[in-house]
């Protein structure tokens, strides 16, 4: 799966399991989380600030150690905010473009599959070691 290429559409039920105010155990989560054995961090993020609402979905993909984060459509928030206030949501559709991405990065979760090598150290602060480099094995 290429979250950068293809769009993401799921569709989304509570079930009795899931929990309330909880980013990685919430239906959205556990609905992406099922959706593919390569996903995995899942975050589901919906929080007032001073500043504004802060709300997302993030996860990583196991296989490429990249992390994804996604603006929340406002289906997904009501659903949350209905969810969490504990009332019964009806299920719903999620669809992640890959327009809807705001943020990405490596993490180190992609080293399953790859190899340390040699090459130039990336260098982290005067006081640090060097990061090793990781590089896919095809």
């Amino acid at each position: 799966m290429n979250p950068l290429r293809k769009s993401i559409e799921l569709w989304v039920e509570p079930i009795a399991g899931d929990k309330i105010r909880s980013q990685s155990k919430c239906a959205i989560a556990r609905t992406i989380r099922e959706s593919d054995e390569d996903i995995i961090a899942i975050n589901v993020v919906r929080r007032e600030t001073k500043k504004g609402p802060i709300k997302w979905i993030a996860f990583t993909l196991r296989s490429t150690g990249m992390r994804y984060y996604y603006h929340m459509p406002d289906e997904a928030l009501e659903f949350i905010r209905l969810f969490d206030a504990g009332e019964q949501p009806n299920g719903f559709s999620l669809v992640l473009k890959p327009s809807m991405i705001f943020y990405k990065y490596r993490t180190m979760f992609g080293l399953g599959n790859g190899i340390i090598r040699e090459g130039p150290p990336i260098t982290r602060g005067p006081r640090t070691r060097s990061l090793p480099i990781a590089s896919a094995i095809n």
